[in-house]
């Protein structure tokens, strides 16, 4: 099989996802590639086939496994699954200053076409997958979100000190921490991260300058479930710093977090102590405590934020909270829950805001209801989440907000962005 441009455009990649990886093979010489298997009805022998497919993630052996190729994981009969118990180590990345990729898809067809589940047996697996040190491959579902599940570990992906490495449609549930992204260029992308203690860690993110596409989340729904009331004390997406200083210069920005579903049933939407962090396009979902937490330069551009004015307990919910940094609020709409913003701080250029109370002139002049589709007026804790599931966010004919507030309007919306 030859990997060109047209075959990975017909995939139906992000925006992001898409974009990097037509520039990496651009530059690449195309080569023959194969494909290699991995499935529990294997016998083990070669990866060649799916006869002959790896019969555990951990059998596979990656001296066989060369640039451009692509190996299928087993999900069973379409429609059921295939579990496996073993974590998915990355064993080979892509050496630097060449092309190509290496590719991990879902199995094609009837018979493999199911969800392959890595389960890591009540978190005595540290992680579901381990990337360390490595560059340059790719998780790839062919237009199904949720092919591959990674469940029950420590942490369900865990990667660190790698770059350009990419996790598209997977769905991440009931680990320890549901994500660790720490490297140069590492996304997820198109997932749905949910009912983990922690859902997203972002350490030390990186882009390096004409990369395009900076670490960070597209279009995933992080929440947690109906049974999460009241939830954890982990934010939604966490982004933290540690002795690595910050790639600068980089107009894309360290890290990104785009057109993504926040919530329902989290603490917290969103936590930021890195330098360079852009939200954009994002719709949070009516957090238990508080939707944002600014700091050092955090960029907020086409975001709507929901929360109700107190949660079940009777606490005053925080739309926005500003602690310290250079930061920039722009073409947003906040509704409900109290401005935590100091004294004397101003954003702009346009925001819209309703419902809200503290320091409201730091963010617009006035208040003014947006219109939103869905009355979300009237919702009153708790609100169930079946109704934030189904609420539409979209602006109303004639809404004095048009020009602001998220381009992910509902739940559904990042859904379809890929099914």
């Amino acid at each position: 099989m030859k990997l060109t441009k047209k075959y990975i455009q017909s995939s139906k990649l992000a925006l992001a996802l898409s974009a990097a990886l037509v520039l990496t093979l651009a530059g690449a010489s195309l080569v023959e590639a194969k494909s290699l298997y991995v499935s529990k009805a294997g016998n083990n022998a070669d990866g060649l086939t799916w006869q002959s497919a790896w019969n555990e993630l951990d059998q596979i052996d990656w001296n066989k496994v060369e640039v451009n190729d692509e190996i299928f994981i087993d999900g069973g009969a379409y429609g059921g699954s295939m579990t496996y118990r073993k974590p998915l180590i990355i064993g080979k990345g892509i050496p630097p200053q060449s092309g190509g990729l290496i590719i991990i898809s879902q199995g094609q067809g009837l018979e493999h076409g199911g969800v392959a589940v890595i389960n890591g047996l009540n978190k005595t697996n540290f992680c579901g997958i381990q990337a360390i040190g490595k560059r340059g491959f790719v998780f790839r579902s062919y237009g199904r979100r949720g092919w591959l599940k990674v469940t029950n570990c420590t942490t369900g992906v865990y990667t660190k000190d790698g770059s350009q490495n990419y996790f598209q449609g997977l769905e991440i549930a009931n680990c320890g921490v549901g994500a660790h992204l720490e490297g140069d260029s590492v996304a997820l992308v198109q997932a749905n991260i949910h009912d983990n203690i922690k859902n997203v860690e972002i350490h030390n993110p990186g882009a390096s300058v004409g990369t395009q596409s900076p670490s960070g989340l597209y279009a995933c729904w992080i929440y947690n479930g109906p049974q999460a009331v009241p939830p954890g004390n982990a934010a939604g997406i966490t982004v933290t710093a540690g002795a690595v200083p910050p790639v600068s210069g980089n107009p894309s920005g360290n890290a990104v977090i785009n057109n993504c579903v926040l919530g329902p049933n989290l603490m917290q939407g969103v936590d930021n102590g890195f330098p360079g962090l852009k939200i954009n396009g994002c719709l949070f979902l009516n957090a238990y405590s508080s939707s944002l937490t600014l700091r050092n330069s955090t960029e907020l551009d086409r975001c709507t934020l929901f929360v109700t004015a107190r949660n079940s307990l009777g606490n005053p919910k925080t739309a926005i909270r500003v602690l310290a940094g250079n930061n920039s609020i722009r073409n947003s709409i906040i509704y409900g829950g109290v401005v935590r913003i100091p004294q004397g701080l101003s954003y702009g250029p346009k925001n819209t805001q309703f419902a809200t109370t503290g320091n409201t002139s730091a963010l617009s002049a006035g208040l003014v209801d947006p219109l939103f589709v869905s009355p979300v007026g009237t919702y009153q804790e708790p609100v169930s989440f079946a109704v934030l599931k189904n609420a539409n966010f979209a602006l109303k004919p004639g809404s004095p907000a048009q020009g602001t507030g998220a381009q992910v309007t509902s739940v559904q919306a990042v859904l379809n962005q890929l099914q």
